[in-house]
């Protein structure tokens, strides 16, 4: 398995708000999205259904998924704006959950910060713009 950079995430459900979970989040630069989730943990969050997605595999093969809605909050990360309520993907995945570019790229552009990926230590940064 890849190694992958991690990120500490609070998920809340957007339906219950004491649905709350902590959670590993990992960084997949290779996922355009916000973030993908797995069944167990919208099982946790009993998260309801907002609708489906098309998404692409890295096998290239184009599938439909669930998609729920979260308020995903960073919390190893010092900033103004660190809650985020998103649209997650719901899959069978081994990771609980991953976070994709597009929700890496919000937090940057919210809080006037680079992201910098250091790939020998397996670290992201935010470096103040």
């Amino acid at each position: 398995m890849r190694n992958y950079p991690q990120l500490n995430l609070v998920l809340t459900s957007l339906t219950d708000k004491t649905k709350i979970l902590r959670v590993k989040a990992f960084v997949d630069t290779g996922f355009n999205g916000t973030l993908c989730i797995s069944q167990k943990l919208k099982k946790k969050l009993e998260l309801k259904l907002i609708g489906k997605a098309k998404t692409v595999n890295t096998d290239e093969k184009q599938v439909g998924n669930q998609v729920a809605g979260v308020a995903a909050a960073f919390l190893s990360l010092e900033a103004g704006s660190t809650e985020y309520k998103v649209p997650v993907i719901i899959k069978e995945i081994s990771l609980e959950c991953v976070i994709g570019m597009q929700l890496l790229q919000l937090f940057a552009r919210d809080n006037q910060a680079h992201l910098v990926f250091n790939f020998l230590q397996d670290k992201i940064q935010f470096v103040e713009s």
